[in-house]
Parts: structure tokens; C-alpha cells; sequence
């Protein structure tokens, strides 16, 4: 067992959830209950995991985001909970903390009212995206078509720690993370957090 708090609220924090009535994503509500309970970056990485382990055996529900009713788990790293699923299943794992959910709407930089899409988007899809260009696309769309604010470089990374593409690594340099890849005549780089944020940008349209 997990020694913390018998109740997680981060109430006293910034709250930054991306929500949809009273679902969330699951990396968000274990970045608040990881800083909650005072854990470190590595601690709640590792939490993440065993939530995406706990997703993808069924053993903690998703939802859909479109309707809230529990789906089944997708390929996406945006898998979406509902705060009773989550505690019911840090009940059985015999934790004692909770997640208290703040039932907020979501903040009007990330969704819009009017319409419910982000308000950035992405230039046409490339020709050519090489390196690691495809898959950063490819999780910028995901991002922007489940409403999530443009992801930042270190978001990207956070993500891809847990569920990585193919021919892609991240890898721990010092005290920061960077991106391991292979070009096409075979040889590996390193894409740094600063590098990937300026692919980011160079992605988006205008």
C-alpha cells in the first residue's frame, strides 16, 4: 500500500484537467493524485503505468467522451475516466487515499463554448515527415480532435514514456528527458525538448 493521504484533493494547486462534463483524462488525474500525495516525477510515471495496465486489462473503466458511458479501451493514449471508476479501483487495490474530482467545466483556452473545438489546429498533413515527425503529427491530431489544449513538448514525452511509438525511445539525460530516433539511413539521433517544441510549432498552422 501507498502511504498518503486518505482523501487526494489539489484543490490548493493550479488545476490543469482537460474535462468533459465529469470525466477526465487518465494521465491528469494521476499527475493530481501524485501531487497530492507528494510523490516524485518518477513515482507518478510509475503510477500512470500500472493506470494504463489497470485500463487495459478492464480492470479500471473508460468512458467515452462523446457520450460518458463506459467503452472499451482504445490504442490512444487519451483514455478517459469518470471519478467513482477511479476510486472504486483504488478500493480494491486496498489504497485509502481518494480522488476528489473538482466537477469544473473545462477552461475556455482549451475548448471553446460555442463550437467545442480547440482553437489551434494543424497545417494539412506534410508530404514529408521524417524522423519523428509522423508520430508527433499524429499525436498533435489525436490531441486536437479530443479537445485537449496543444500538447507541450514535455506532454508529448510524458506520453510516449507509457506508450511509445514504434522505432521511437525516450530516454532519461541527466535530469531531463529526450528523444531517441532513427533516420532512414539507419542511423540514431536525439531530439531534445527544445527540438521537439520547435517541430510542434512548425506543425501548426498559422
Amino acid at each position: 500500500m501507498i502511504r498518503g493521504l486518505n482523501k487526494v484533493s489539489a484543490s490548493a494547486k493550479k488545476r490543469t484537467l482537460t474535462a468533459i462534463g465529469n470525466i477526465f483524462l487518465f494521465t491528469d488525474v494521476g499527475n493530481e493524485i501524485g501531487m497530492a500525495q507528494g510523490w516524485s516525477a518518477a513515482q507518478i510515471d510509475t503510477f500512470h503505468m500500472d493506470m494504463l495496465a489497470a485500463i487495459q486489462s478492464g480492470s479500471l473503466k473508460v468512458r467515452s467522451r462523446l457520450t460518458g458511458l463506459p467503452t472499451v479501451p482504445s490504442e490512444s493514449v487519451y483514455q478517459w475516466v469518470h471519478p467513482d471508476d477511479v476510486n472504486e479501483w483504488l478500493e480494491r487495490q486496498g489504497l485509502a487515499y481518494r480522488w476528489v474530482s473538482p466537477n469544473e467545466p473545462v477552461p475556455s483556452d482549451i475548448v471553446t463554448p460555442e463550437t467545442g473545438t480547440p482553437a489551434w489546429s494543424l497545417k494539412p498533413t506534410p508530404e514529408r515527415l521524417p524522423g519523428y515527425r509522423w508520430p508527433l503529427y499524429q499525436f498533435l491530431k489525436e490531441a486536437h480532435t479530443a479537445g485537449k489544449k496543444c500538447p507541450k513538448a514535455q506532454h508529448v514525452l510524458d506520453a510516449w514514456k507509457l506508450s511509445t511509438p514504434m522505432e521511437l525511445k525516450v530516454i532519461q539525460v541527466s535530469r531531463s528527458n529526450e528523444l531517441e530516433y532513427e533516420i532512414q539511413t539507419g542511423t540514431k539521433k536525439r531530439a531534445t525538448v527544445k527540438q521537439i517544441q520547435a517541430v510542434i510549432k512548425d506543425l501548426l498552422a498559422e
